[in-house]
């Protein structure tokens, strides 16, 4: 308990970057099956997306929510969220970080400096870093 796996993809979620990473996702989410880790991503340097991106984040939430395993994405731009949202991404997938420890425990009083990170950035060009 107390591990999760973020992703930090940079500058924007267009078409054809949306494929691979919602594939390395599922990867991560795969290689991750028994533990079912909560998978974050943190799109803070996410500048700008499209309906592709938006329509492929869904998916993911939707394949996510039958596995039982969280997916959130921490930190969206106000532009990007209404993007997302109106693919149908419901608003409890976006997390402020500095909620984190309360979206991911809920009351159970656990502090967030005692998670235990596991970090997995994914740069623009799609080379993990």
């Amino acid at each position: 308990m107390g591990e999760y796996i973020i992703i930090r993809p940079d500058l924007g979620i267009f078409f054809p970057s949306v494929d691979y990473i919602s594939t390395y996702i599922v990867k991560l989410a795969d290689e991750d099956r028994e533990e079912k880790k909560p998978i974050l991503i943190d799109c803070r340097d996410i500048r700008d997306t499209d309906y592709t991106a938006a329509k492929s984040f869904m998916a993911l939430t939707t394949m996510f929510e039958k596995r039982g395993q969280k997916l959130a994405f921490l930190d969206v731009r106000p532009q990007c969220q209404k993007m997302w949202k109106s693919a149908g991404i419901k608003n409890e997938s976006f997390w402020l970080s500095e909620n984190l420890t309360e979206n991911l425990y809920g009351d159970a009083g656990i502090e967030d400096e005692n998670a235990t990170r596991m970090v997995e950035v994914v740069s623009q060009s799609g080379e993990t870093e």
